[in-house]
């Protein structure tokens, strides 16, 4: 049974935290809005509306769900500065190009934690509905591209690239959503998941060994992932159903 390395998930995650810092803060244009996987860049956007951004140093603030301060009316829709907690799929980063000179799909979908075991064995809340994370208000929810060597398995499949191999300088690009957590939180009530009973529903999935429940349409299911010491219970959702429900995706590559 593997474990997840929370080391290793926490620098990759603060290195898209930096990364995004830099390449935000030099206004680099965003690329793309992409409503499905046939065309790579369909139009240039411009540069982004953003007025602020500053990565949270706090261990405080930091431990309540806090990676970055933003200020951003075109993210936002106003002028506040937002507290907002990186989300990545770092299980899945993607070479920039395979071997034959194509971009790699992303994920096709998002993973939003629910319940999970620590190393102890003791029961803990994912961060969706943590009051740990008490501060989050937004989540940037986002897929990475590496500017690495593509690797093959030896079925002859691209294999995702191993977060060791991550850096600040070899993240090529990042697409990206931004979710309030409140609609998050509310789109979960509409398929039947609450803050009330997301411990009972993960609960019942582990005593039952149920490592999926189907009841939700095709582009969103709960995932019990048995094979981990953690044994943590996701929501996942379908990147088309986050664009659908929260807005279109946005892309931006490394100013490097």
């Amino acid at each position: 049974m593997q474990f997840n390395n929370f080391s290793n998930d926490l620098k990759a995650e603060d290195l898209v935290t930096d990364w995004f810092t830099k390449n935000f803060s030099n206004k680099k244009p965003f690329l793309t809005k992409r409503d499905d996987y046939t065309h790579y860049y369909e139009k240039q956007v411009g540069e982004p509306s953003i007025e602020k951004i500053e990565k949270v140093t706090d261990a405080s603030l930091q431990e309540k769900g806090v990676d970055l301060l933003i200020t951003s009316k075109q993210l936002f829709g106003d002028e506040k500065e937002h507290k907002v907690d990186i989300k990545s799929a770092i299980n899945y980063i993607k070479p920039v190009r395979d071997a034959n000179g194509n971009r790699p799909n992303s994920l096709p979908t998002f993973a939003f934690e629910l319940y999970f075991k620590n190393g102890y064995g003791n029961e803990r809340d994912g961060w969706l509905y943590s009051e740990k994370y008490c501060d989050t208000e937004y989540y940037i929810v986002s897929w990475l591209w590496a500017n690495v060597q593509p690797e093959y398995d030896p079925k002859g499949f691209l294999k995702n690239v191993e977060i060791e191999k991550l850096n600040i300088e070899n993240i090529a690009e990042i697409e990206f959503l931004v979710i309030e957590k409140k609609r998050i939180q509310e789109h979960a009530t509409k398929i039947g998941i609450t803050k009330e009973n997301f411990r009972d529903i993960s609960k019942e999935m582990w005593k039952n060994n149920i490592t999926k429940k189907p009841e939700y349409d095709a582009d969103e299911y709960l995932r019990y992932s048995n094979t981990l010491m953690e044994k943590p219970v996701y929501l996942i959702i379908k990147k088309k159903k986050l664009r659908k429900v929260f807005g279109n995706t946005w892309i931006i590559q490394s100013i490097n």
